[in-house]
């Protein structure tokens, strides 16, 4: 499952405006936030409604149009530990009274453009009085006191990922909508399985045509925010105004409904060539009927992704290579989803019988389904948080043990025609009379060292590419020295492919280490008799050593001839 390691989208974002400050994060219309403005209006958000009393859990609605300010907000929110309920324009003013009760909001954000969707009488809701209703925009806007905030004064984030990040409302067609409320580990679910399903990269510009409030537009927006790149927001759709858009900025993403296909489908003079920029094109929402779908991918583009899903997530994805071989169908499970097909009994159903499909994915691991039980939430994340912790930190040990293990021991470790007849005799294994001679080291002993050294060197670079994602191209740079001598590997990896690779290699190696430590730990204790007393007092008998390392008792003796030093100690009597 991919959310086995956990990527943080808000550190992510904050190591975005770090060190690419100057690049654009969010053009809507003529505003353009550039990543270090988006970075600290996050933070702004995030000291302001701490002290304005908003406390870590607590539940903020927002009532806002497609505006740079909304994504700021709603990070800013959920940096600061809190909640976020976007809610949609187009609910009555009925349905936006119950659904902030329905929430808990305890304060409700809204766009001055839409107060009239807002019920004059503040007594109706359950927590917002006149000091917890903001306008944004208008005479009382709350972003110039936001603005005001200290310009690099930052957040202390100390969100877990099991933290409640967004609820979101379904669209009630089956009734009155249902609050659904996604985690941290889920949203950095979305960003890095999309991220990598539809290959963004930090070059991308990708363009949200829908509102920001809506779920599927969070497809296309977190990933790309997730990336580093140029996200694109259309104030409101226009067919004309989106075709424009695509061809002036090179649009490399976008996320459209079918009916929005429909509409740019109709328009006039419509070439292919208007779209050669777009690597991705995704429809969700509803089902494409058979022609559009057919007329997209002859008029528009055939890098059309379909995804099929629900409120809760994303479930399977139709994918540009399937398109053809598959047109009606829904596609394969997402990366880090499960799917089933079950029957009206909850039993897997056989293949080729039609059932209903559940699935389940981002949050779903074994240690949760175990542990997190037994523990309780609050042990478990503090027992999960200070594991990463401490296998971060204790990392930069574990590399300066190795430099100093190598400088002390590499002169005894280099290889030698001994090490050759001692492996041919498997270290005596295979004679009853003696061991073959060796000096300090012998070859089984070298075999380990080298491992340590050259496993511990790997996991150590891999390590510190995981440590600091984006500032390393480790496997790119493996794969075309690979390249060189007969391998057809692609070095065109984006920092998600380079982050996946390393993260896979990072364990095989780790695995492997432990394997070999293990193996040593049984030889020095159990399985060579007196090994474990030798460790233990740093020391060991002559007779012992001359069995197992008659070389090295000869030079140490030698050398106390020559110094009138002791040689190796004698056993004891």
């Amino acid at each position: 499952m991919i959310d086995n390691t956990h990527f943080d989208i808000l550190n992510v974002i904050e190591t975005h405006g770090t060190y690419q400050p100057e690049k654009p994060a969010i053009c809507c219309g003529e505003i353009t936030r550039l990543w270090k403005d988006f970075r600290q209006n996050i933070n702004k958000v995030a000291n302001f409604f701490k002290k304005m009393g908003v406390h870590k859990g607590d539940n903020v609605a927002l009532l806002i149009g497609n505006r740079p300010e909304i994504l700021e907000l709603i990070f800013g929110i959920v940096k600061m530990g809190a909640c976020v309920v976007p809610l949609s324009g187009l609910l009555t003013k009925e349905q936006i009274t119950v659904l902030v009760n329905n929430s808990d909001a305890k304060l409700f954000i809204v766009d001055n453009d839409l107060i009239d969707l807002v019920t004059s009488d503040l007594s109706q809701f359950k927590n917002i009085d006149e000091g917890k209703l903001l306008l944004l925009g208008g005479e009382l806007d709350c972003w110039e006191k936001i603005s005001s905030e200290e310009k690099d004064y930052g957040f202390d984030y100390n969100c877990k990922p099991e933290d409640n990040f967004n609820i979101i409302y379904s669209s009630g067609t089956t009734g009155v909508p249902k609050g659904i409320v996604q985690t941290h580990r889920a949203r950095s679910h979305w960003a890095t399985s999309n991220a990598i399903e539809m290959s963004f990269n930090s070059e991308c510009k990708s363009l949200t045509t829908t509102a920001l409030y809506s779920n599927g537009t969070w497809l296309m927006m977190l990933p790309t925010l997730f990336v580093g790149g140029t996200l694109h927001v259309m104030t409101g759709f226009d067919p004309k105004a989106f075709v424009d858009l695509v061809q002036r900025e090179r649009i490399t993403h976008t996320f459209l409904v079918p009916p929005q296909f429909s509409a740019i489908l109709s328009l006039e003079n419509l070439e292919k060539g208007i779209f050669s920029s777009l690597k991705t094109i995704l429809s969700a929402g509803s089902p494409l009927r058979l022609d559009v779908k057919e007329n997209i991918l002859t008029s528009m583009s055939e890098n059309l992704f379909e995804l099929y899903g629900f409120s809760e997530g994303f479930a399977t994805m139709l994918k540009p290579h399937d398109q053809r071989k598959k047109f009606g169908s829904v596609g394969t499970p997402v990366l880090g989803f499960e799917i089933k097909i079950i029957d009206e009994k909850g039993n897997e159903c056989s293949p080729n019988v039609a059932g209903e499909i559940a699935g389940y994915g981002a949050g779903t691991r074994i240690e949760q389904v175990v542990l997190l039980p037994i523990l309780g939430p609050d042990a478990f994340s503090a027992l999960t948080v200070a594991g990463k912790y401490s296998h971060n930190f204790l990392a930069f040990a574990f590399m300066i043990g190795l430099v100093m293990s190598f400088f002390c021991w590499v002169t005894h470790n280099i290889p030698s025609k001994l090490d050759i007849e001692w492996l041919k005799q498997g270290g005596g294994l295979f004679s009853d009379d003696a061991h073959p001679p060796a000096r300090k080291f012998n070859a089984g002993q070298k075999i380990i060292f080298w491992a340590v050294m050259l496993g511990g060197l790997s996991i150590s670079l891999s390590g510190w590419a995981l440590l600091f994602p984006f500032e390393t191209k480790m496997m790119a740079k493996t794969f075309g020295i690979l390249n060189m001598v007969g391998f057809n590997l692609s070095t065109d990896l984006t920092p998600l492919q380079e982050q996946q690779l390393q993260t896979i290699w990072h364990g095989i190696v780790g695995l492997v280490l432990i394997i070999i430590i293990i193996a040593h730990i049984y030889i020095g204790s159990l399985g060579m008799q007196g090994a474990f007393d030798a460790m233990n007092s740093g020391e060991v008998d002559r007779n012992w050593a001359k069995e197992h390392h008659g070389l090295w008792v000869e030079e140490e003796d030698q050398k106390a001839k020559d110094t009138g030093k002791d040689g190796i100690k004698q056993p004891a009597e």
